[in-house]
């Protein structure tokens, strides 16, 4: 929940408004997570923000996509615990598991 005082940004990957301190700074970014996102939205360049949540997303694409290429495919184990991650960022909770234990 935002206070009224507190500073926002709008992401301009996902164009929602975040609080401030839920943003990243993309000159902090790996390179290989940078290309990613400039893959999919060319506009954006390293001198923009990224909100957390988007920037896990690309982080978790990052992380299958290298699994993949030293693999050759992903095993049911890894492919889990990507969908993990990805879960995990959008606020679901692990499969059997309720969020926080």
């Amino acid at each position: 929940m935002m206070r009224n005082h507190e500073k926002t940004y709008v992401c301009p990957i996902c164009q929602q408004q975040k609080p401030a301190r839920e943003s990243l700074h993309g000159d902090l970014i790996h390179s290989p997570v940078i290309e990613m996102i400039r893959r999919t939205h060319p506009g954006w360049s390293s001198h923009d923000v990224i909100c957390l949540s988007c920037l896990n997303r690309f982080r978790a694409d990052d992380v299958e996509q290298v699994v993949e290429g030293e693999k050759g495919e992903l095993s049911s184990l890894e492919a889990e615990v990507v969908l993990s991650l990805k879960e995990y960022e959008l606020g679901l909770a692990p499969r059997g598991r309720s969020r926080g234990s």
